[in-house]
């Protein structure tokens, strides 16, 4: 809070998300953002991590792109799923996938693969749906884990449920 309060005098700023007390995500106008950073590190944080972000997400700067977003879609018609509903009920972890999907159904890129990818490992995934820009981030993971998981780069909402139905039907 005393960072986000100091570096307030340089710009907007402000907390996007709390992940945990050991791990906290900001956001706003760059200048405020690098003021932040530059508090922390100086009183005693350990690492500050700059995510390339592609627009200014969890942030007061979408709150017009929100409202309007909501106006937009307020005037469609919902359905039932034209796309069958596949549980996992045994709860064994099957497949897992990042999670960037836009509304046109694009597979975005995301920041961590070397955290996330040893995290399923750790969980017992061994198949991955990974966003086909992400594939250059697997040199980063140890042999080891490149060789026990299966990844398969997805550019479309498409190509996951591609995967997804294929073994639902298997």
């Amino acid at each position: 809070e005393k960072a986000l309060e100091e570096a307030s005098s340089v710009g907007y700023v402000d907390v996007a998300n709390y992940n945990s007390p050991a791990q906290v995500v900001i956001t706003g106008e760059d200048d405020a953002v690098k003021a932040t950073s530059d508090y922390l590190l100086a009183s005693g944080v350990r690492r500050v991590v700059p995510l390339p972000v592609s627009g200014a997400f969890h942030s007061k700067f979408m709150e017009n792109a929100g409202k309007e977003f909501a106006s937009f879609i307020s005037d469609f018609e919902l359905n039932n799923a034209s796309i069958p509903v596949i549980t996992n009920v045994d709860a064994e972890v099957a497949k897992a996938m990042t999670d960037e999907i836009t509304l046109s159904g694009k597979v975005w890129p995301v920041g961590g693969i070397k955290e996330k990818m040893l995290a399923a490992y750790r969980y017992g995934v061994k198949t991955v749906l990974l966003p086909k820009r992400n594939l250059q981030d697997l040199d980063e993971l140890p042999d080891n884990v490149r060789k026990q998981m299966q990844f398969i780069p997805v550019e479309h909402l498409d190509d996951v449920l591609q995967v997804a139905l294929e073994e639902a039907h298997e």
